[in-house]
Order: C-alpha cells, then structure tokens, then sequence
C-alpha cells in the first residue's frame, strides 16, 4: 500500500547508465533523491531530439541531464536549480594540423563538421558558420567518431563527458582522437516539465543537502567500479567467442 502511495516519475537520458559513467553516476544520484522524496523514479534512454520532444510533449516527466539554459529553447520544462555535473561543448579531431580555439576558426577552417543532433547550441553556432554541404548530425556519438577515424568527417563537436568515456574504451584508445578546444564551458542540470515545478525545487533542496553529505562524490566512485564491472565482462564474453 505504501509503494501505491508514491508519485511516479520517468525522466529520459541521453547516455546509456549500463555503458556510460555520467549516465550511470546520474542514475544513482536521482535513485537517492527520489527515495527521500517517496517517489519512484524510472529511466529511458532516447537520442537528444526524440528525448527533447518526448519531455516538451509531457509524454515522460523529463530529462536527467541538460545544458543551462536549455529551457529557453524549451519552455515547457523547469530547471532544477542545483547542477549535477560540470560539463563542456568541445571539439574532438583526429587530424593534428587541426588547430582551433573558436567557434569562428571552424568557419575559417571550411571543415566538413559533425555535431551531436538536440544539442541546440551547437546547432545554432555552427549552421551559421559552416555551410550546409559541409555540416551533419548524429544521434549516436559512436557512429561519429567512426566517421572521424576513417577521414569521412575533420571535426566532431560534442558533449566532453560522453566523448571522453568513449575514448578510453577499447574501440578508441589507441585511435589518436582528441579533443583540440572547449568551445562553450556550461553545467549539466536536470529538467522537468512543468507541472512538476514544485517537485523541482525539492530535487534541487535535495541534491544540495546530498552534496553537503558527500553522497554525489560516493556515487561517482560507485559508478565507476560498475562501469570497470562492465567492461572486464564484455572483454571476458569477447575472449570467450574468440577461442
């Protein structure tokens, strides 16, 4: 009976929490606060523009992890007034005659460029600086910095804490990408839509007495032994096949 009393929540994520450090260490951080607020708290993970359209809708409750301002391109969500994670836009690139410090010296450069698709900001900087037949879009980071491997594309811009999980798995390591500049510095938040406004202001309460506590710091380390879990299994199912 207690269980029926709780309000249900489900938030989407752009990153999966089983593959990716800051979507699992999220997981874990709204897991916390949802307990302390007696809700239960459920996740789906979506490419950035279906998640954005999918919470703008009311479809889902809202998202884990967003720009700062991202609620001005979405006014149909509230932020929640207290930062999970430091995050920056950057720009990554395999070719080291590369050399960039701005958005302005991609425009200079005539790059063929390709940007994480739903991140607003990166499209409006770069659609006016880079020219249609030169710029692209992706969903899926992977597939992008595939394309940066074989030459298909010079510059991939993206959210440095996805892009730097990916780097050091085994696909990447070794294959040179780097990332050459932090083109916009920013802060990760949560968002809701807003008919959970007053819920919003308990989240973010609740992630700041978390922080005093110094659970935020506990679940980063949590979420990197999981992911490390993950990884020597993949590499052991791996081994298995190859014999």
């Amino acid at each position: 009976m207690q269980t029926a009393d709780k309000q249900q929540i489900t938030l989407a994520l752009i990153t999966d929490p089983n593959t990716n450090l800051y979507g699992k260490w999220g997981v874990l951080i709204y897991n916390e606060a949802f307990s302390r607020l007696n809700i239960n708290g459920s996740y789906i993970v979506l490419p950035a523009l279906r998640a954005s359209n999918t919470a703008d809708s009311g479809k889902i409750d809202g998202e884990m992890g967003r720009g700062e301002w991202y609620a001005k391109k979405h006014p149909n969500l509230i932020r929640i007034e207290e930062p999970l994670f430091n995050s920056n836009l950057s720009a990554f690139v395999v070719n080291p005659s590369i050399k960039i410090q701005s958005w302005d010296d991609i425009k200079a450069g005539q790059y063929k460029v390709e940007y994480y698709r739903g991140i607003a900001l990166a499209q409006q900087r770069l659609t006016q600086r880079v020219p249609q037949n030169n710029l692209t879009d992706s969903s899926n980071p992977i597939n992008s910095l595939r394309l940066l491997q074989r030459g298909r594309i010079d510059i991939y811009i993206g959210v440095s804490l996805i892009v730097n999980e990916l780097l050091v798995t085994p696909e990447f390591i070794d294959e040179n990408i780097h990332l050459v500049a932090i083109l916009e510095e920013g802060k990760i938040y949560g968002y809701l839509h807003h008919r959970h406004e007053k819920m919003a202001s308990k989240l973010a309460e609740t992630f700041q007495q978390m922080k005093s506590e110094g659970l935020f710091n506990v679940y980063l380390e949590q979420a990197r032994q999981f992911i490390k879990t993950q990884d020597s299994t993949k590499s052991l199912s791996t081994s298995s096949t190859d014999q």
